[in-house]
């Protein structure tokens, strides 16, 4: 049978919310995994996906017709039409896969699990807002007009998103031409020594005198780096001299350019190899580096890093090209000013390019 598609908007709570651009997920509430007595979903096995034909039903919701039924006068008749009518509904694996790949092309298999438990517990409440009339209602007009209009604008963004990703091949390679020094890379070594020693209890001694004794024990060990000792036997010492017990922070850092180093510690890429850096000192502890050799990092290397920056970069340009093609002015007595104490507003805008 077909179903009903309700706006996607109505899944961005749960589904579109989840992804940032920065890639981190945050699934849908343990509460609504958990009342997943609305439907029977298939969960395929990579195996097993292969095996299921597109006209294939992967969720069948049991009580549920497309088209319901004229709304009881009673609850008894409700009961009454509800074991008479004795209705499924079955969504094929086409049909499903239409609605995943509108929400998002690359949706992964826990998430289409979670989208098909939470899917028919919306159809439901749309057959309830129908049998209600809710449609008719002004304020709730007014609520599904606003739902509309944020709809289209997550839309547009997200179809902006989609071309800004697009870069030439040419540009990245462009790109990596003329910032070639920012491609050249240093495989380092480090020593950290912490500023504060750790007291019997485990907390940080905060006397002047122990302080002063991890800036000379890390002045110390600069310069035995420097005549050629063990960065490793070096670093276990710092962390005894400090009274550290436990796994002490890896020496080895591998092949990296200046943007993989903090800005205060990009001297480093500087040293020669086989040399050993000035004591560096931030405001956590103590660092002293060692070039081991120098290299450069190819475009193949560089260019999903490439291609991802200029797609951002592309996609606030054009995002801020069309923001400023207004000016807004807002009546500062009707909207005042948010004081400090007062609680922060609820957010009412798009996620541009967040799905």
């Amino acid at each position: 049978m077909r179903f009903s598609c309700l706006p996607i908007l109505f899944l961005a709570p749960f589904v579109l919310g989840q992804v940032t651009p920065g890639g981190s997920t945050t699934p849908m509430t343990e509460r609504a995994a958990a009342s997943s007595t609305a439907a029977t979903a298939v969960r395929p096995s990579p195996s097993r996906s292969s095996a299921i034909g597109p006209d294939a039903p992967v969720i069948i919701i049991d009580g549920f017709c497309e088209t319901p039924p004229a709304r009881p006068k009673s609850a008894a008749a409700a009961s009454k039409a509800k074991s008479a009518a004795g209705c499924k509904t079955a969504i094929t694996r086409a049909q499903f896969d239409e609605l995943a790949n509108a929400i998002r092309l690359d949706m992964d298999a826990a998430t289409k699990r979670q989208l098909a438990t939470f899917y028919p517990k919306l159809l439901v409440m749309q057959r309830e807002f129908g049998q209600r009339g809710l449609e008719k209602d002004p304020r709730v007009r007014k609520s599904l007009a606003f739902a509309k209009l944020r709809s289209e604008a997550e839309e547009t963004a997200k179809r902006l998103k989609e071309d800004a990703d697009n870069v030439p091949q040419a540009e990245i390679e462009k790109y990596y031409k003329d910032h070639a020094s920012a491609y050249e890379t240093s495989e380092l070594q480090r020593v950290y020594i912490p500023k504060q020693k750790r007291q019997a209890d485990g907390k940080e001694s905060r006397a002047e005198s122990d302080q002063e004794a991890m800036k000379k024990e890390a002045h110390a060990l600069q310069a035995r780096a420097a005549a050629g000792e063990n960065l490793i036997k070096l670093q276990n010492e710092a962390y005894e001299s400090a009274g550290i017990v436990g796994a002490r922070p890896p020496v080895y850092l591998g092949k990296l350019t200046a943007n993989d180093v903090p800005p205060g510690q990009r001297s480093v890429m500087t040293v020669k190899p086989g040399e050993v850096s000035d004591l560096i000192e931030d405001p956590s502890g103590y660092y002293v580096f060692k070039a081991m050799s120098k290299g450069v990092k190819s475009l193949a290397q560089a260019q999903s890093d490439i291609g991802a920056s200029l797609a951002q970069q592309k996609f606030s340009e054009v995002m801020q090209k069309i923001e400023q093609s207004v000016k807004t002015e807002l009546n500062e007595e009707y909207f005042p000013t948010s004081s400090p104490s007062a609680p922060a507003a609820k957010s009412l805008g798009t996620r541009p390019g967040g799905r």
